[in-house]
């Protein structure tokens, strides 16, 4: 009671227990005034104690059709029953006490009980089943929240559930904004799929990991038992300490398409005359400038021709060595060599 009630277990949002008694299913007038004992004990073993004292059966309870009563356990009664911990089963049963506070010869028979569960799965890691690699804009990979109670294996005990249409957000280093997990249902694992912007919200030099995770709503994360997920009352969950993305996996993300170069100059070999490619040369040295982007480091350029109103297309034998630091600043220019072969290939 008093938290998430699930049926089938007593969990650690719980400040009690509530047991519905049929008390007289036999028009036993005595029952009036009377009232109901409950017992408990944990496993088939220990010895039955009473939890609380006897609920006395009110007039409502008395007068109704059913003849039940709502008897409520406190958590104090129940944690406090021998060898009470994660994983036991709480047994309970019932007996009458007539008005003049006769027991009833038996108890109700065992067929009500609670497993315990107090212990909670947490987040231990970011993962992803996409290829490692660069994506760029319009391109998309998954992330992967995953979960697990810590006791070394995987199974129903991992299990975690988003609820109340709650979400799992996760705040990555690239991206404007964080990547929603949208539904989670007895599942130890959580997916999104992100797909890369534009522009330079959607680029980091370093691997993608995740800065932050939170919930949309506290306590709203939940385990197959009820179980908080996470720190009572907040909304953030910490990252400190897990796996994260970066670990495993080498997955860059590139939204930010560059600015084109500046051709700086073209310089031929061999009796060079400026805007001419003559019969003596066999080279022609194009450098170019780059516009200050960081997201060029370790790209390429690469030289584009034609002659009259033909389509450009790519000239050499490849892209220029991979951009470096200073090349990518703008501070540096970048060199291109082109050889005749390929000049007079082109159309």
């Amino acid at each position: 009671t008093n938290g998430s009630d699930y049926n089938a277990y007593f969990n650690d949002t719980n400040t009690g227990a509530s047991v519905i008694v049929d008390f007289d299913n036999v028009g036993d007038g005595t029952m009036e005034g009377g009232k109901v004992r409950i017992e408990g004990r944990i496993g088939t073993s220990n010895s039955w104690t009473a939890l609380g004292i006897d609920h006395l059966i009110t007039s409502n309870e008395w007068n109704s059709p059913t003849k039940v009563a709502t008897v409520n356990i406190a958590e104090a009664d129940i944690e406090n029953l021998t060898e009470f911990g994660h994983g036991k089963v709480i047994y309970f049963r019932a007996y009458n006490l007539d008005v003049a506070d006769n027991l009833s010869t038996l108890p109700s028979s065992e067929s009500i009980s609670l497993t315990i569960d107090i212990l909670s799965p947490s987040l231990i890691s970011i993962t992803s089943s996409s290829n490692d690699g660069h994506y760029k804009e319009g391109q998309s990979f998954i992330l992967e929240a995953n979960f697990n109670d810590g006791d070394g294996d995987t199974d129903v005990d991992d299990q975690v559930s988003l609820v109340n249409n709650a979400t799992l957000d996760l705040t990555m280093s690239v991206g404007a904004s964080a990547q929603s997990i949208t539904a989670i249902t007895n599942n130890a694992t959580g997916t999104v799929t992100y797909t890369v912007g534009s522009g330079a919200d959607h680029y980091s030099p370093s691997k993608v990991i995740v800065t932050g995770v939170a919930i949309s709503v506290a306590d709203k994360l939940r385990d197959n038992a009820g179980n908080i997920v996470g720190t009572a009352g907040a909304t953030v969950i910490s990252v400190v300490g897990i796996t994260n993305l970066d670990v495993g996996h080498s997955i860059y993300a590139d939204g930010w398409s560059p600015a084109a170069p500046e051709i700086s100059s073209v310089t031929t070999n061999v009796n060079p005359v400026s805007g001419y490619w003559n019969a003596d040369n066999t080279t022609a040295v194009f450098v170019v400038t780059l516009v200050n982007d960081p997201s060029m480091l370790g790209g390429k350029v690469t030289v584009l021709a034609r002659t009259g109103a033909n389509n450009y297309a790519a000239i050499g034998s490849g892209p220029h060595d991979p951009v470096t630091t200073n090349q990518s600043n703008g501070t540096e220019n970048v060199s291109i060599t082109i050889t005749e072969t390929h000049l007079l290939a082109i159309t």
